[in-house]
């Protein structure tokens, strides 16, 4: 037949047995023949290029409804303290607060003024002197176990982040006065998390593990992670990428500026929290042993604050909390 132009040809669309001519340019030029299936499985799909799927691929992607959460991360709480009816939270024991049964509220004798829920404003904390680090957790503070989160399957793999909407602090002196929020045991034993200290004025702040078991079953001190300064930072999200497993490992990011929603994870303002040396924080702690500490479902959020000094006068309004998990 006469010579023609592959753009002379008519259009179509190629059956999986059709013979499609290509030119091979890894040797010799040679003219050689592929069928239009085995020319797609030669470029799979990746992240950055464009090809095939695998039909098992194709069937998990077709059983993803629209809108369906794909990034892992699910959100089990997310509680705007400011938009709950007011309540006293002046004596210890067990409240339901918006919505949610088995909030503690512990060490009220260290109240400077009692803790109260605020309407228009979140939790405001205005304590005396007390502490919640190493061995020592005598704060003002609310706990709630996960276990009234529903998380399933629970265990020491379990990643978290937990983010806090702390708007309003004030104080008179400045005396390493601080604002905490984390996972803990309801106990000196453990706690991942952050305190943001003012540390005597500086605007010092710190992403912290406060205490731990270690590998021959003693307690240990606090570490800090990571360390920032200012006194504007408003979110602080304390990712803990592994509660043990066998070691704990926390990154954290700030964001200083007031919120309507809580930013993106990707919100470019989110910045990261630098540790000492000047490179991102992060803390993989070996000497984790998590089989001391006993089942992870005896972990809760902790929210509270301290004053280094009875004179500080400090007061911190916590407007908003947020607890994300990923198996």
């Amino acid at each position: 037949m006469a010579d023609e132009k592959f753009t002379d040809l008519p259009a179509g669309t190629p059956a999986t047995t059709d013979i499609l001519p290509f030119v091979d340019l890894s040797g010799t030029t040679t003219s050689k023949k592929v069928t239009a299936a085995s020319l797609l499985a030669a470029v799979p799909a990746t992240i950055l290029v464009p090809g095939s799927m695998s039909a098992a691929d194709k069937s998990k992607l077709d059983g993803i409804s629209p809108g369906a959460n794909v990034s892992g991360w699910i959100t089990a709480l997310d509680i705007d303290f400011s938009a709950v009816p007011s309540q006293n939270l002046s004596a210890n024991g067990t409240y339901t607060i918006g919505g949610i049964a088995g909030w503690k509220r512990e060490n009220a004798a260290a109240d400077r003024i009692a803790m109260a829920l605020t309407n228009g404003a979140g939790v405001v904390i205005q304590p005396t002197i007390s502490a919640y680090s190493s061995n020592v957790r005598t704060a003002p503070l609310l706990w709630l176990p996960l276990s009234a989160l529903n998380i399933p399957a629970l265990d020491w793999s379990t990643q978290f982040r937990v983010w806090i909407y702390a708007p309003t602090e004030s104080h008179a002196l400045d005396n390493t006065d601080a604002v905490f929020a984390g996972l803990d045991t309801d106990s000196i034993v453990f706690s991942p998390g952050w305190i943001a200290s003012r540390s005597n004025g500086s605007g010092t702040r710190f992403l912290d593990l406060g205490r731990r078991i270690n590998s021959t079953g003693g307690l240990e001190g606090g570490v800090n992670i990571g360390t920032w300064t200012g006194t504007n930072t408003n979110v602080v999200r304390a990712e803990i990428n592994r509660l043990a497993s066998p070691s704990i490992d926390i990154v954290g990011v700030r964001y200083n500026a007031a919120i309507a929603a809580w930013p993106s994870v990707s919100d470019p303002a989110l910045k990261p929290i630098i540790a000492y040396g000047g490179v991102i924080a992060g803390g993989d702690i070996s000497t984790m042993n998590a089989s001391a500490l006993g089942p992870a479902a005896g972990l809760g959020l902790v929210l509270g604050a301290y004053a280094g000094s009875v004179n500080d006068q400090y007061s911190v309004t916590i407007a908003r909390v947020r607890v994300d998990y990923k198996q």
